[in-house]
């Protein structure tokens, strides 16, 4: 182990290594970096992998029983000699710089695919350890975790075409085009059909409130006032005071008619 707390490994500890991480008493995955000194991208890689080596030799020993106890990092250099340039070729198919994998024992290797970052590197230790690292929080994680899940996508791709490259095929990327697409086109959909369902309703309320009158509504609401009913004594007496005047004036005229004779 160097100063950063990575496990430098060759072809002389590497499968004796990797196989004592899965014991009785202990469950430890193993996270290494097959690279080579002249390449460019395994550089820009050296600073994030010594950050994941000391974040995960500060990880306390977790509790969870489905989880990893922990996780060490190691390096392998492929360009050391003949050996182990045969070793990686031959023996762990190493085909690029840098590759890198995950191993849980000899029976459990998974290679990794996505970028040369710090946080996708935790995100993916965090995917197949069952460990949580807390210092990833708020935007950070959901971008992380989201470009996971379409590496994970493309890796599926790759992996149904028999591809254990770093280069996806044409067949990988349709596939991997198709899966991005389907579940676009569900959930477009189903944001329609929501749409429309609540047009319709909306629709439905203005046509009901359209067809009730506003006035038998008012009228419903408003008492019935009673009508005053006119007395029938009144017209009675209306009518016998009409006679009367009547008959006076008739009997006034009959006695100037009597003086003039």
């Amino acid at each position: 182990m160097n100063k950063h707390g990575i496990h430098v490994l060759n072809e002389r500890n590497f499968d004796a290594f990797i196989e004592g991480s899965i014991t009785k008493t202990s469950r430890r995955g193993v996270f290494v970096k097959f690279y080579s000194p002249w390449c460019a991208h395994c550089k820009e890689l050296e600073k994030p992998w010594q950050a994941i080596a000391k974040a995960c030799e500060l990880y306390p020993v977790t509790q969870n029983s489905s989880a990893m106890d922990t996780v060490v990092v190691g390096s392998f250099d492929c360009d050391t000699g003949p050996q182990s340039h045969k070793f990686c070729k031959d023996q762990l198919k190493i085909t690029c710089f840098p590759t890198i994998h995950y191993y849980e024992g000899l029976e459990y290797n998974r290679q990794y695919l996505g970028t040369r970052s710090f946080k996708d590197l935790i995100i993916f230790v965090e995917w197949e350890t069952g460990l949580h690292f807390p210092f990833l929080t708020g935007t950070r994680r959901f971008k992380a975790t989201a470009f996971r899940l379409l590496c994970e996508l493309m890796q599926f791709s790759m992996s149904s075409h028999g591809e254990d490259g770093a280069k996806p095929s044409g067949k990988a990327l349709v596939t991997f085009a198709v899966l991005v697409t389907i579940p676009v086109l569900l959930l477009f959909a189903s944001c329609i059909a929501v749409g429309w369902c609540c047009c319709i309703s909306k629709e439905a309320r203005q046509n009901s409130a359209l067809t009730t009158n506003p006035m038998d509504e008012h009228a419903a609401m408003v008492p019935e006032t009673a009508t005053p009913e006119t007395p029938k004594n009144t017209t009675t007496n209306t009518t016998r005071s009409g006679k009367k005047k009547k008959k006076k004036k008739s009997t006034g005229s009959d006695s100037k008619k009597k003086k003039q004779h």
